[in-house]
């Protein structure tokens, strides 16, 4: 019998680098003629892994497709090191410098072994790392090499194997990417996948030409063939005769060979023949069977039910996705599951689905019948025949049997015997790498958090409103914006905010149980909590608001994701200066809460501005604008004095004093006086008239300082019955502390 061959085809597609035609090789299609269905052979053995096994198959990329691709070239993981200096034992500045370390890589990876236009997207580890707009989501340069004959050696893999020993890698589409950091991805190189368009207009006349001429094998196309795909990856080391027979089958299309030529058609190119009646199962001599036209029906109950097609799905990012088809009437129970190489969209892929299942009802029945010699030398291979009783028969096989042509195929039927297809799939909603976004930056700058002094080491709170802010650095110069230096990194952000209803002014010795705020934290997996009054007074709860320090005990979550934060102890540690002033928009940042890093703020800095750059982990130092930051070094300031007193002695003098607080080490353990926390003891006094104007300034070495009787008498011009002061203790680094003012009867 004759039969459809493609023993003109031979060669592999999908081979290794440098080696992407194989062996001859040609077979007969005769099992598939006769519709004993082959194994389908796998042309997406792409996994969307990537490799980098020495003789790997190159993948083959049509249309528009995701791939993982083989590593070709890599620098090795690039060290580098960041050093910021450290305050020794006893705040002195020798000891040492603190470092830390980020990796960073370059690579080369093949893509495919036939040219390309682009790539849009890349996912690294299932995550987007490129948008379809071309946008890194963290900072690295690309290179595409499309595949050209005239493309020339990659200068960076140039820089380091020597332009002797770096080919131009012509007729591959690769990518080299320059300087990928991998914080992100724990230090190690990612799983990377790219979104390939290697035309944009790919049909299937254009697939079966490339695919027969890359083995070698002119071929042309039927005019229905001019179909609009939208990719397809041929990833394993297949033969191309492998590969044409899948495409045959996913299209249920026809082939005919003649001189050396593969002619492609669709079934409805094929035409329709209409014999006489009279003609079937005669011979040239006129001699007629009793059945002219005979059938073998196979046992129905063998039939699959329904067809599952996994394919590829552009809308959930060329992940396999599935859709089905269901007979209505059937009997059995087998489903049949198909796996797609090709990208479908869902619409298509029900189709393919339904046509499939036709397709097995067809392949069910074959039909045998013959025309005479002379009346058949028309008929070929992929012909529709009318046969006596109306149907149909798709001719698959020719034999010359005594005098007549004997033709054997299967009936043509039409996709009514189908369910309609179900709707189609949800969308899939990408999984994102999210951007770090834009970073804030808070100095905690409270005498309590102060560590070393020569040197100041102040905690810092870094942290962004994007869940891709994972941490970060602080960035400052010393030389006015010509170089910067990192003064703080963290590794995880910290719990900041923005205070949406400040509180008002409160008693700072007593709980606040009059006032509230309310804060809106950056991220929504930030969160607040309630703490026992006990564990508050023994430090919890902790937070920054604007300028002052405060503990709260109740945090209350609110239907908009904001908090209230109630039962208050206010001006903590120093802060009853800020207790005042509340301003909404002002910055919360929760200092028990984590993610605060030690930032070297040198005494050169203080009361003026400074260049600094806060950065995320996954951002270019230098692509960021600088900022300006005021930095006062109030942690360098003394606490305003306590229980100011003032007595009228003999003779009309007036005798002030105080007591001093300590910034240092001032937990009242033994009873003792506290650390002095400065270099002297030294305050200065000022009088204030009632219009706030300072009257007089006095010195004092000690707690106490003497008003004379006539320096009243020149300021008041009589001796005043009550006085308003001012006490500052002063430091030798940054002068006077925060004020003690009172208004004292005499």
């Amino acid at each position: 019998m004759a039969t459809l061959v493609l023993g003109v085809v031979g060669g592999s597609l999908g081979g290794p680098l440098g080696a992407l035609i194989g062996a001859q090789l040609g077979n007969r299609l005769d099992r598939r003629l006769l519709g004993i269905r082959p194994a389908r052979p796998r042309l997406d053995r792409n996994r969307l892994i990537l490799d980098s096994e020495y003789g790997a198959p190159i993948p083959l990329v049509y249309g528009r497709a995701r791939v993982a691709g083989h590593v070709i070239w890599a620098s090795g993981i690039d060290e580098r090191r960041h050093d910021r200096p450290r305050g020794g034992k006893g705040g002195g500045g020798g000891g040492g410098r603190n470092t830390k370390f980020s990796y960073f890589v370059s690579l080369a990876v093949a893509v495919s072994a036939r040219p390309i236009l682009r790539i849009e997207r890349i996912w690294a580890d299932g995550k987007l790392l490129r948008d379809q707009n071309g946008q890194p989501l963290v900072p690295f340069t690309m290179t595409v090499y499309p595949g050209s004959a005239e493309q020339m050696p990659d200068p960076t893999i140039q820089a380091q194997e020597g332009a002797g020993d770096t080919p131009p890698m012509r007729d591959l589409a690769y990518v080299v990417i320059e300087d990928l950091p991998l914080s992100e991805f724990g230090n190690r190189i990612p799983n990377l996948s790219f979104e390939v368009v290697a035309e944009d207009d790919l049909d299937l006349a254009l697939l079966l030409r490339d695919l027969a001429g890359r083995a070698g094998v002119s071929a042309t196309t039927s005019p229905a063939l001019a179909r609009p795909l939208a990719g397809l990856v041929i990833a394993a080391e297949l033969p191309a005769r492998g590969a044409l027979e899948a495409v045959l089958e996913s299209f249920d299309l026809l082939v005919r060979e003649q001189a050396g030529q593969l002619h492609f058609l669709a079934p409805e190119d094929a035409g329709t023949l209409t014999p006489d009646a009279e003609l079937f199962g005669a011979a040239s001599g006129g001699s007629r069977p009793s059945a002219p036209v005979s059938r073998d029906r196979q046992d129905r109950s063998r039939l699959p039910v329904g067809i599952d097609l996994a394919f590829l799905d552009p809308a959930r990012d060329y992940q396999r996705a599935i859709e089905r088809a269901r007979r209505r009437q059937a009997v059995g129970r087998r489903i049949e599951t198909v796996d797609s190489p090709f990208v479908l969209d869902a619409a298509a892929a029900r189709a393919e689905a339904h046509r499939l299942l036709v397709a097995r009802e067809r392949q069910a029945e074959r039909i045998v019948t013959g025309l005479p010699l002379a009346d058949a030398l028309a008929v070929e291979i992929g012909d529709r025949v009318r046969l006596p009783d109306g149907g149909e028969m798709l001719v698959m096989g020719l034999e010359a049997r005594a005098g007549r042509l004997m033709l054997e195929g299967v009936p043509v039927i039409l996709p009514a015997a189908a369910l309609a297809p179900p709707p189609g799939s949800p969308p899939f909603p990408p999984v994102l790498l999210p951007p770090p976004g834009p970073t804030r930056v808070h100095l905690l700058d409270f005498p309590g958090f102060l560590r070393e002094e020569d040197e100041p080491l102040l905690p810092v709170a870094l942290g962004g409103p994007s869940a891709g802010w994972r941490s970060g650095s602080l960035l400052a110069s010393r030389d006015g914006g010509e170089s910067f230096d990192v003064v703080a990194d963290t590794d995880a952000p910290a719990v900041i905010g923005d205070v949406e209803q400040p509180p008002g002014a409160g008693p700072t010795t007593v709980w606040d149980e009059a006032n509230s705020l309310v804060v809106r934290l950056l991220r929504p997996e930030m969160s607040l909590e309630s703490r026992s009054e006990l564990a508050v007074l023994n430090g919890g709860n902790l937070a920054m608001v604007g300028g002052e320090l405060i503990q709260f005990r109740d945090a209350i979550l609110q239907a908009d994701g904001s908090y209230r934060l109630s039962g208050l102890l206010r001006g903590r540690q120093g802060t009853e200066h800020a207790v005042a002033g509340h301003v909404a928009g002002e910055p919360f940042v929760l200092v028990d809460g984590g993610g605060l890093a030690d930032a070297r703020v040198p005494l050169a800095f203080a009361g003026k501005s400074v260049l600094i750059k806060p950065v995320s982990n996954m951002d270019d130092p230098d692509a960021i604008a600088p900022a300006t930051m005021t930095v006062a070094l109030n942690a360098l300031k003394p606490l305003s004095p306590a229980h100011l007193r003032a007595v009228r002695l003999a003779g009309g003098d007036v005798r002030i004093s105080w007591i001093r607080r300590t910034r240092r080490n001032g937990e009242w353990l033994d009873g003792a006086d506290v650390p002095l926390g400065e270099e002297c003891a030294c305050y200065e006094v000022e009088v204030v008239g009632s219009a706030g104007e300072v009257l007089r300034s006095l010195s004092a070495g000690q707690e106490a300082v003497t008003y004379a009787a006539a320096d009243q008498q020149t300021d008041f011009g009589a001796l005043p019955a009550s006085l308003t002061i001012r006490v500052y203790q002063l430091s030798a680094k940054v002068g006077r502390g925060w004020p003690a003012e009172a208004t004292l009867a005499l």
